[in-house]
């Protein structure tokens, strides 16, 4: 919960600040830009870290109201670690595919191609897959088909405030 509250705010000072805008709003106001940038990027990070712990959250509820099984205590345990390891994963990977990883707020640097990262992305957000049927056609099933089918849109880096925007308002 504390990890979405913090995303809550990072995304309404992102907004306030201009981050809903097309980069070409922002361009005439480079520190406004390199602002924005960055708090999309660490907003990024609270929010994939919100939806690996609610989906152990899930599953040590699960856990407590299931009746004896060791399969499905396995699986439990197999779908909080996937999860938990998919995270960590995919935040290293965002943060970690510029040098210095500044650069994905202020330009220049190196940089890998984005397909590698948004190739992970849609790796890491299958992992939403791995729950229960029952789960699965709830909300956070919609939602999570909804955010897998926005990924592949993040490849392209040149209004990357405006593409964001849904993918960050489907993750909270």
């Amino acid at each position: 919960m504390i990890l979405t509250i913090v995303f809550s705010g990072l995304f309404t000072t992102y907004a306030a600040a201009g981050g809903a805008h097309h980069v070409s709003y922002l361009a005439s106001n480079p520190s406004q830009k390199s602002f924005v940038l960055k708090i999309n990027w660490v907003s990024q990070v609270f929010s994939i870290s919100a939806i690996a712990s609610g989906k152990v959250s899930v599953a040590l509820l699960i856990y407590r109201l299931q009746a004896p099984s060791k399969k499905r205590t396995w699986f439990l345990i197999f779908c909080a670690v996937s999860s938990i390891l998919a995270a960590v994963g995919l935040v290293i990977a965002l943060m970690g595919q510029c040098t210095p990883p500044e650069a994905l707020w202020e330009g220049g640097g190196k940089c890998w191609d984005s397909k590698k990262v948004n190739n992970f992305d849609v790796a890491a957000a299958c992992t939403d897959k791995l729950l229960p049927t029952e789960l699965a056609a709830s909300r956070s099933g919609i939602c999570a088909i909804v955010k897998t089918a926005y990924v592949p849109t993040l490849t392209a880096k040149s209004d990357f405030t405006w593409i964001t925007v849904t993918l960050l308002i489907w993750n909270a």
